[in-house]
């Protein structure tokens, strides 16, 4: 579904200007669209879930430039999201609807930031298994936004988004373990977790790594191999991977101060 959905839209679009307030109605389908692109509005004036989901991405998706409204995104997005969970509609595709539905009123897109509205919409992606919902919830009870602390719920979102092989997930349960955070100390598996999620192409873990490796610390010093985690992170544009990278190059008083401000194991 996620590849099939009509795209015609765009095809059949005439100019329009975001309105202050959102009055999507018959007049709105054919001021915004002609032909097949039109009958997709309306038929997601119906209530059809595939058009509503057409719709949300549409005008949501960064890719249509000027054509993007948040406004209308949003609109479509709870629209459908409401629809997905009274009429319990299971298609993969529509749990993105459930999570970036969360993420608009975390974000305060196209509405007013509500974390409390934010949270229970993560929470609906992520029991349906959605492994960046589950991360969300993790952060949320742990840092009581939308919702009070609770340390074992974060924790219990928190492993259930690494059994999803969750690289943000990874990270932060390195960090847990390396804190003895919830869990037993544990910093071998906290370095395996960091290496699973740097071959996911995670920055953050590159980063760790590299600096794991260019201390010494839970693992044997290790100049390239810290060089070549920073190289990643940098490809995958974190601005500290690319310093630090660059800092060995030049072996640079920033690092030396760096490397003398650490402990020593």
């Amino acid at each position: 579904m996620k590849q099939t959905l009509p795209f015609i839209l765009s095809l059949y679009l005439i100019p329009f200007t975001a309105s202050a307030g959102v009055v999507f109605n018959k007049k709105t389908c054919d001021r915004i669209f002609k032909d097949e692109g039109s009958a997709i509005c309306h038929k997601a004036l119906a209530a059809d879930p595939k058009a509503e989901y057409a719709m949300a991405r549409f005008f949501g998706d960064p890719k249509n430039g000027p054509l993007v409204n948040l406004d209308y995104a949003f609109y479509w997005h709870l629209k459908l999201a409401r629809q997905i969970v009274k009429n319990k509609l299971k298609q993969e595709a529509y749990t993105s609807t459930l999570y970036n539905t969360g993420v608009m009123y975390h974000d305060g897109l196209g509405t007013k930031q509500d974390l409390k509205k934010a949270f229970y919409w993560f929470k609906q992606a992520a029991n349906r298994g959605d492994n960046l919902s589950m991360v969300r919830l993790a952060l949320a009870y742990e840092n009581g936004i939308g919702t009070k602390k609770d340390e074992t719920k974060s924790l219990q979102w928190l492993k259930q988004a690494v059994e999803k092989n969750d690289p943000t997930a990874k990270v932060s349960m390195a960090k847990h373990l390396i804190e003895g955070k919830g869990v037993k100390k544990d910093p071998a598996k906290a370095i395996q977790y960091l290496k699973d999620a740097a071959k996911l192409n995670s920055a953050q873990a590159n980063f760790v790594l590299g600096n794991a490796y260019l201390t010494g610390h839970f693992v044997q010093k290790d100049m390239l191999k810290a060089k070549k985690h920073y190289g990643t992170g940098c490809q995958l544009n974190m601005l500290p991977a690319c310093k630090r990278y660059y800092d060995i190059d030049s072996n640079s008083k920033d690092l030396q101060a760096w490397l003398n401000s650490q402990p020593i194991n």
